[in-house]
């Protein structure tokens, strides 16, 4: 299998603290790796690392905020120093307006290696305030085989299909590495590549394999099955990735564990890897004591206001709905939304507040991924799909078909025993609608898959 050796940073939150505010002595980093299929006698290993901006000092300097570090890797082999690779960046912002909390840096090493054990330290080192972070990591990596085997998993914050060779492009998708490994708010979607490697591939038959993932917790008890999929093998080597909501799972340590057959040859491989999900922990607030207008509205405008009801209606009932139609001023929509979000509160059994941060949390992601000039995303149906059922366990996307429009299924494994999104492009612009779901209070179509044909196959195929 091909490999694009690339080098990334990234800064994909958008949050980060002004100057060295709350600066430490030491840099905290998180490091992994994953090591994947090469040759007969190398693999291509790549090491991940990655850091809150926060622990940066930034400077002035010609009018704009400026942070100078540099990653260093470092590879040894029986005490002997045999890679010493360094990365230099500078990051530039306009002004502290710009310099926010939670955003985090990425970068990358790839190399090749061969295969026995090595030590790797990541070192990362501020140039303006002189501290360092480091993280060692312990390197195995298993000789060649003939067999099938699948590679080691990488996690990663986001996984997208692209035709751009780019610094985070690998086999056709852009991966942006999650080394930190940890689920929480700031990350709560788990994204996984893996490699399937010396299948059975044959010009003459079609063979197949199996695939699936489970989640075990510490104890080795499953919390979480994938579905089990039957794919057609079309090389000696394939990639699989796939994505699920970490947390519905509850705070603790786990391992992701993929398994896969090759149903021609017989053989199977098996490969994990550790992650942990973490949730706030909010204390109880008496009824009591709270006032009609919750504080977080106070700083809202009429039009703010009106936007997050609009936003919010999917979740309201057609009485609530007709009395907020009659509301003039923006205190009147302030004790009103406030009474709304407490009263969902209630119904979901959770401290007050909780259901309005679930909510805005999936109405900018909404907006973030699904908007366009036309329309904000909150108002398109995957938009509305993900603010009323949460995030999706797992995304299948179908975008390349030469047969049909490009489409996307949305599996939600817990809902009503597992529920299925279908939502088409038909108009080629990227405008995608809900053509069909099996969840019973959704459109239901079982021919969805006529409508997305492309008309020059149907006359082919009639």
């Amino acid at each position: 299998m091909k490999k694009t050796k690339f080098i990334l940073l990234k800064t994909v939150l958008l949050i980060f603290p002004f100057f060295s505010y709350g600066q430490v002595s030491f840099i905290p980093i998180s490091a992994d790796y994953s090591a994947f299929q090469m040759n007969d006698s190398l693999a291509y290993v790549e090491f991940y690392v990655s850091f809150f901006q926060s622990n940066l000092q930034y400077d002035y300097k010609n009018d704009t905020l400026q942070a100078l570090f540099e990653n260093k890797l470092i590879i040894n082999h029986n005490g002997d120093e045999i890679k010493n690779i360094s990365h230099n960046f500078k990051n530039t912002e306009t002004d502290s307006a710009s310099v926010k909390k939670y955003s985090q840096f990425y970068d990358i090493f790839s190399l090749a290696l061969p295969f026995r054990h090595f030590s790797a330290t990541i070192r990362v080192t501020d140039k303006i305030s002189g501290f360092t972070g480091e993280y060692i990591l312990d390197i195995n990596i298993p000789g060649a085989t003939n067999k099938f085997r699948l590679s080691d998993i990488q996690l990663s914050s986001h996984i997208e299909k692209t035709t751009v060779d780019g610094k985070f492009t690998k086999n056709n998708l852009k991966i942006i590495p999650y080394p930190r490994k940890v689920y929480d708010l700031l990350q709560p979607m788990l994204y996984y590549y893996v490699e399937l490697n010396n299948l059975s591939y044959s010009e003459t038959q079609q063979n197949k394999y199996n695939f699936n993932y489970f989640v075990t917790n510490e104890n080795g008890d499953t919390l979480k099955t994938g579905p089990q999929k039957t794919n057609n093998i079309a090389g000696n080597a394939q990639v699989e990735i796939g994505a699920f909501n970490a947390l519905s799972l509850p705070p603790g340590s786990y391992n992701l564990n993929i398994r896969a057959k090759d149903l021609f040859s017989g053989n199977s491989s098996n490969t994990r890897k550790r992650f942990s999900v973490r949730k706030p922990r909010k204390k109880k607030v008496l009824e009591n004591q709270l006032s009609d207008i919750d504080p977080v509205f106070n700083s809202m405008n009429l039009e703010e206001l009106k936007e997050e009801f609009e936003a919010a209606s999917y979740f309201a009932t057609l009485q609530e709905t007709e009395i907020f139609e009659q509301l003039v001023t923006a205190n009147e929509i302030r004790v009103f939304l406030t009474t709304f979000w407490r009263n969902l509160d209630k119904q979901n059994g959770i401290a007050f507040g909780l259901t309005r941060e679930k909510f805005l949390r999936l109405f900018f992601m909404a907006n973030n991924d699904f908007s366009s000039s036309m329309v904000k995303g909150y108002k398109t149906d995957r938009g509305r799909v993900l603010i009323l059922y949460g995030i999706p366990s797992e995304i299948e996307r179908f975008t390349n078909n030469t047969d049909t429009d490009p489409y996307v299924i949305w599996n939600y494994y817990e809902l009503d025993g597992g529920s299925k999104f279908i939502f088409g492009d038909r108009s080629g612009f990227g405008r995608y609608e809900l053509l069909h779901s099996t969840y019973y209070k959704e459109i239901q179509n079982p021919d969805w898959y006529d409508r997305i044909l492309i008309p020059n196959y149907k006359r082919t195929n009639d």
